[in-house]
C-alpha cells in the first residue's frame, strides 16, 4: 500500500459549501450513504469516479471545521501510513475540499464491536479470538511507533468473514513526535472505556499500556455486553475509572470463563506497570487460552485487594482498620478472661488435689494409731514400723487392722 498524500487536494470551484449528505460529491467521490458518525465527524461509504471502486470517506461535519480538525486528520493519515497490517484500516488519501477537510480509506463492509456484542454477546472462544486478533493489530502499530489512545468496541470493524479491523487513529500518538496536538489536561479518549492515566490529563504518562487497557476494556465489553464502568453523567464516569475497580464479570454473570476475567482485570489494573507489558502479551495469553493451556496471570488476591485500597481509599482503609483494631481488642479482652477463668479452675482442682492428699495421710496416721491400740490391748510383738504410703492410704490401714484379728 502506497503512502496516502497528506497534501490538501485543490479545492474545485463551487458557489457554496458541500452539504454533508448522500449523493454529495467531495473531490473524486461520490457520497453514498452513511456508515457511522462520531464526536468530530461522519463517515460514509462513497464511490471514487476515477478508478470505480468503493471506498469510506471521513468527514469533519461541518461546526468542528478548523485547525485541530483538520490537524486530527493529518495525524489520523501520517499514523496508518506507516502500517501495512490486515488487521487495520488503511488509508489512501486525505484532502480538502471546499473548506471541508476529509480521509479516504478501504471499506469494511460489517459492523461495529459495539454493535456485535452489545446486540449478542460473543461465546468465549469467539471473544478471545476477536479480542486476540485486534491485540496482534496492535502491537504491529505499538512497534512502528504509534498508539492508537482510543481504542473501544466502536473504532473495531467486524466484516462480513468475523475478521476485526482497527479503525480511527484520529487521536493516535506518534511516539517520535516532537509536537502533540493535545494540550496537558486535556482528556483524551472515551469516558466509559479511558485508563486512568488519560482521565487524570497527564500526556506525559500516555503510552503503550493505554492500548493495553483498552484491550482489557474490548474483553469486558465481549464479555458482559456492556463497559467496564458507568455512569450518569461523564464526570462520573471519569471518576469511577480513577477510582474504583470494575466489577468482576464473574459476579454479574457466573458463567464467564475465569480465565478471561482474569486476563480482562489484568488489562485494567488501575497502574500501567501491573498491566501486561504488551499488546503482544495479552495476545500470547489469549493464544494461551484457546490452546487449552494455563494463562501467566492469576487472580488478584486478598493481599493486592487491600493494597489497592490503601492507595485509592486511605480513609475508608483508615476506618476499616480501626475497626478490626476493635474488634481484635474486644476479642483479646474475651480471650484474656477465658485464660483467667480457666486459670483459676486448674488452681482450684490443685488446691482440692492438695487437700486430699493431706485428708489422706491423716486417715492413715489415725489408721495406724488404733492399730498400736489393738496390739497393746492383744499382747502382740510391736511390728517394725514403717512410715505409711502417700497414696491409698486406707487400704494398708485396713489390711493392718484385719491381721490380727485373724
Amino acid at each position: 500500500m502506497e503512502a496516502p498524500d497528506a497534501r490538501p487536494a485543490p479545492s474545485p470551484s463551487s458557489s457554496g459549501p458541500i452539504q454533508v449528505a448522500p449523493g454529495a460529491r467531495i473531490g473524486r467521490y461520490v457520497l453514498e450513504g452513511e456508515l457511522g458518525r462520531g464526536g468530530m465527524g461522519a463517515v460514509f461509504r462513497a464511490r471514487d469516479l476515477d478508478l470505480g471502486r468503493a471506498v469510506a470517506v471521513k468527514v469533519v461535519l461541518g461546526g468542528k471545521v478548523g485547525g485541530s480538525a483538520r490537524e486530527r486528520l493529518l495525524i489520523e493519515a501520517r499514523a496508518t501510513a506507516r502500517l501495512q497490517h490486515e488487521g487495520i484500516v488503511a488509508v489512501h488519501e486525505v484532502g480538502e475540499a471546499d473548506g471541508l477537510p476529509y480521509l479516504v480509506m478501504d471499506l469494511i463492509e460489517g459492523r461495529t464491536l459495539w454493535e456485535v456484542a452489545g446486540e449478542r454477546r460473543p461465546p468465549p472462544r469467539r471473544a478471545a479470538e476477536i479480542v486476540r486478533d485486534v491485540a496482534r493489530a496492535l502491537d504491529h502499530a505499538h512497534g512502528h511507533g504509534v498508539v492508537h489512545r482510543d481504542l473501544k468496541p466502536q473504532n473495531v470493524m467486524i466484516d462480513g468473514a468475523g475478521r476485526p479491523h482497527v479503525v480511527d487513529f484520529g487521536l493516535a500518538r506518534l511516539v517520535d513526535a516532537r509536537t502533540r496536538l493535545t494540550m496537558t489536561g486535556q482528556l483524551l479518549g472515551t469516558p466509559q472505556f479511558i485508563a486512568p492515566e488519560q482521565a487524570r490529563g497527564e500526556p506525559g504518562a500516555i503510552g503503550l499500556a493505554v492500548d493495553v487497557h483498552a484491550l482489557g476494556a474490548l474483553l469486558y465489553w465481549c464479555l458482559l455486553g456492556r463497559p467496564p464502568f458507568e455512569g450518569e453523567t461523564a464526570l462520573e464516569v471519569v471518576r469511577r475509572a480513577l477510582v474504583d475497580d470494575p466489577v468482576a464479570p464473574r459476579a454479574v454473570d457466573a458463567t464467564v470463563h475465569p480465565d478471561l476475567e482474569t486476563i480482562a482485570l489484568r488489562c485494567l489494573e488501575k497502574e500501567p506497570a501491573r498491566r501486561y507489558p504488551s499488546a503482544a502479551a495479552v495476545a500470547g495469553e489469549l493464544d494461551r487460552f484457546l490452546a487449552g493451556e494455563p494463562i501467566v496471570a492469576r487472580p488478584a488476591g486478598r493481599l493486592a485487594r487491600v493494597r489497592r485500597l490503601a492507595r485509592r481509599h486511605p480513609a475508608r482503609l483508615a476506618v476499616l482498620v480501626l475497626g478490626l483494631v476493635f474488634v481484635v481488642a474486644v476479642g483479646t479482652g474475651l480471650t484474656g478472661h477465658a485464660v483467667a477463668t480457666a486459670r483459676a479452675r486448674d488452681d482450684a482442682a490443685s488446691v482440692l488435689r492438695r487437700d486430699t492428699l493431706e485428708q489422706a495421710r491423716e486417715d492413715a496416721e489415725q489408721a495406724w494409731a488404733t492399730f498400736e491400740a489393738l496390739r497393746v490391748a492383744g499382747g502382740g510383738p510391736a511390728p517394725p514400723r514403717a512410715a505409711p504410703p502417700a497414696r491409698a492410704p486406707r487400704h494398708r490401714a485396713q489390711g493392718g487392722a484385719a491381721g490380727p484379728a485373724g
